[in-house]
């Protein structure tokens, strides 16, 4: 039993070098964005500055490593900025505000 979970780990860590080099060799957006950076803008807006653990697919999905330090880098270079939840949520249409309340079962 030990073998098949060694071989299982081998093969997922040889999916994940696999990924880390096609997302290496991929080319940059217009603004110099790696596709994982561009993914993380996306899924920015949904956490909060203290956010302590993310999704696995950032690594398994995408070879990241450290999500919070791709985040922080994001937010360095300028293109995200960390906003209170009042100015967050001003942010929003009001479909959008219906959708969230809808999730979390208020009116």
């Amino acid at each position: 039993m030990p073998d098949i979970i060694d071989d299982i780990e081998e093969q997922r860590r040889q999916q994940i070098k696999e990924i880390k080099d096609l997302v290496k060799k991929s080319h940059l957006s217009q603004g110099g964005l790696s596709i994982p950076e561009i993914l993380m803008l996306y899924y920015a807006r949904s956490y909060d500055t203290e956010y302590k653990s993310f999704q696995s697919f950032w690594y398994y999905k995408y070879g990241v490593d450290n999500p919070r330090a791709l985040l922080n880098s994001l937010c360095d270079r300028g293109f995200i900025k960390k906003v209170s939840a009042e100015d967050s949520l001003k942010n929003y249409k009001i479909p959008e505000l219906k959708e969230l309340l809808k999730l979390l079962g208020l009116k």
